[in-house]
């Protein structure tokens, strides 16, 4: 019999308290939570003064977003104007009231990013000169708190329901191998399935109410549900609905083939509820994406509603007074499988990380990534629980002992492992409101000389431009992906010029491709010095525009 001393026993709970220092040391100095899209640009720039009124303004960010009309005001001293905007790839355009007098204005803008997030903000500029006081525009910036609070309320519903109703119904097909259900787990299973069904569909509404920055009043509108039915947040609770109800009709059945094939089908489409809505829309390859976050959302699910199966088993088999060692059986035979899901959900937590922030580099650079990292050593911790159990376990538990010392050793191994799962729940979280798109600093150091260097998604734009004065100027660049070779475009890139303090721009240049070098050549004139505002766009595919920006000065 194998002999376990007290250092191996105590040897996951120092595992624990080390990977918990970490955290602390990691997540202390996190940044706040930030919205998922960044402003780039705006033309005016904020705070400029104008020698005339323009005719239009423009905001550009880091992705492509999708402006809340009704957010997008502009104020005076005598009050707020509705203005008319269009979006075009990552460039909203705001068409400005004609007759704009001397002064100073505010304008406010709210949009949606594509993981459906939203971020508003306002910026200002003056004509002539400024006003002595300067309107304010913070009744349509910020959003209504409640909405958020019963947002994040109806999210952990809505998800922690979904991992506990698969993960309990795999936990009954792989683990208990039994065709019958306890009468406890499937009034637990009922409780899961109504509890995500809750918060998806609460969801539904409160996305859009977020979105639009309007307040929990606007639910009385009768028009209003009916504009979320075509909603992702409806996509996903009608795959939550289908889902669930093949997880509850899956014990009525009789031969165990019928009721795996269910679960199968269930558990399938009530994940696929996660792909609508989320920072993975927003990454690419899309397929990769997807397919990664379909395994760690299986992986999490039946890891996390495992456990609560486990710990179900436990206390029945102890109040019936299954012995400990055959009760431990069981739980080696979980941690077998827990072996497995703790591999995938390392593996495709990585993978999603890295695809989503764009690099190795930022999982040590960002808040987003030091979290991320935080949440992968608590997974590799619990792997070496699991194979703690898988090896050591079933012994231990049948030395030769009081039966209560024999429970304690088997309640204890799985005590410490839901302790884990809420660590990691509770990481995760703090992933799902921290950002992992870092927006460029429009405030980056100027480049004096004609050269140009740029981050362009996970690549780079590299070029020169002579003679870097007003007149006819040439930009000649390269567009690399992060191997250093030529990234794949499906047209040619787009060049573009702005002059914020001076209110000229964006001025488009014409591009041809460099016969036998695979850079282009973009040719545009520039009337006037100053620090210039060039922005190079690269369409890589049908759905995703990249854009890369830089300042040069261009001498008198």
């Amino acid at each position: 019999m194998i002999q376990v001393g007290p250092a191996v026993r105590g040897c996951h709970r120092l595992l624990l308290a080390l990977v918990g220092v970490v955290a602390l040391l990691v997540l202390v100095p996190a940044a706040p939570a930030q919205a998922h899209s960044g402003l780039v640009s705006s033309n005016p720039a904020d705070r400029t003064v104008l020698p005339a009124a323009p005719e239009t303004a423009n905001l550009t960010f880091n992705e492509r977003v999708r402006p809340v009309v009704a957010s997008f005001q502009l104020y005076d001293a005598t009050g707020k104007r509705q203005l008319e905007v269009a979006a075009v790839d990552q460039v909203v355009e705001v068409r400005l009231p004609d007759g704009l007098v001397d002064g100073t204005y505010v304008l406010s803008w709210r949009v949606i990013s594509a993981d459906s997030h939203p971020i508003a903000g306002a910026l200002s500029f003056s004509v002539g000169q400024p006003s002595s006081r300067p309107p304010a525009a913070a009744d349509l910036v910020s959003g209504d708190g409640r909405v958020d609070l019963a947002y994040l309320f109806a999210q952990v519903a809505a998800y922690l329901g979904l991992l506990a109703a698969v993960g309990l119904t795999a936990f009954q097909v792989a683990v208990l191998r039994s065709a019958g259900v306890a009468r406890a787990r499937e009034r637990l299973l009922l409780v899961a399935v109504v509890t995500t069904l809750i918060g998806h569909g609460a969801l539904l509404p409160l996305t859009r109410l977020r979105g639009q920055g309007l307040s929990l009043g606007s639910l009385m509108d009768p028009g209003f549900l009916r504009s979320t039915l075509g909603s992702a947040p409806a996509l996903a609770l009608a795959l939550v609905v289908l889902g669930g109800a093949a997880l509850l009709v899956r014990p009525r059945l009789r031969r165990t083939w019928s009721q795996r094939g269910l679960a199968s089908l269930g558990a399938g489409l009530a994940l696929a509820a996660v792909l609508p809505v989320g920072h993975t829309r927003t990454a690419v390859p899309t397929a990769v994406v997807m397919g990664a976050d379909l395994v760690h959302a299986l992986a999490g699910a039946v890891w996390f509603g495992g456990v609560i199966g486990l710990g179900m088993f436990l206390a029945s088999a102890r109040r019936v007074g299954t012995p400990a060692g055959e009760a431990a059986v069981t739980v080696r035979r979980f941690s077998g499988l827990a072996g497995l899901l703790v591999a995938a959900l390392g593996v495709s937590g990585l993978i999603l990380g890295v695809l989503i922030m764009g690099s190795l580099s930022a999982l040590t650079e960002t808040n987003y990534g030091r979290t991320l990292l935080v949440k992968l050593g608590f997974v590799a911790v619990i792997g070496l629980l699991a194979l703690w159990n898988r090896a050591y376990l079933v012994p231990a538990v049948e030395r030769p002992e009081a039966p209560q010392e024999q429970w304690r050793r088997l309640t204890g191994a799985v005590r410490d492992e839901v302790a884990l799962l809420v660590a990691v729940i509770g990481v995760t979280g703090l992933l799902v409101m921290q950002s992992p798109i870092v927006a460029e600093d429009p405030t980056a150091p100027t480049v004096v000389a004609g050269s140009f260097r740029s981050a362009l998604g996970r690549g780079t734009v590299q070029g020169t431009i002579t003679p870097v004065r007003p007149g006819v100027n040439e930009f000649e660049f390269a567009v690399r992906d992060a191997d250093g070779g030529e990234m794949p475009s499906i047209e040619l890139p787009k060049v573009t010029a702005s002059l914020p303090e001076a209110g000229l721009g964006p001025l488009v240049a014409s591009v041809t491709r460099i016969e036998g070098s695979g850079g282009y050549r973009a040719e545009l004139t520039l009337p006037t010095g100053g620090q210039w505002q060039f922005n190079v766009s690269v369409r890589v595919d049908k759905f995703t525009n990249l854009t890369a920006q830089q300042a040069v000065v261009v001498n008198e």
